[in-house]
């Protein structure tokens, strides 16, 4: 077991994020995973992605966010 994981919610983006996400990510590190959030809105990322959680601490990390 990883002592992290990343977990990615999909707002279904039509752009080549799901595909990048995959090639790139979810098929070369186990602690990587890509969740759909079909409702497409924030509120309901939080809790999809808070729900696929399997650790006790959550830090969120926002798209078009400067960190």
């Amino acid at each position: 077991m990883h002592l992290i994981e990343a977990i990615l919610v999909d707002g279904m983006s039509t752009d080549a994020t799901r595909e990048i996400i995959t090639e790139k990510y979810t098929s070369k590190y186990s602690f990587i995973k890509m969740i759909d959030n079909p409702e497409k809105s924030v509120q309901f990322a939080l809790n999809y992605g808070i729900k696929a959680a399997k650790h006790e601490n959550i830090v969120r990390f926002d798209a078009h966010s400067e960190y």
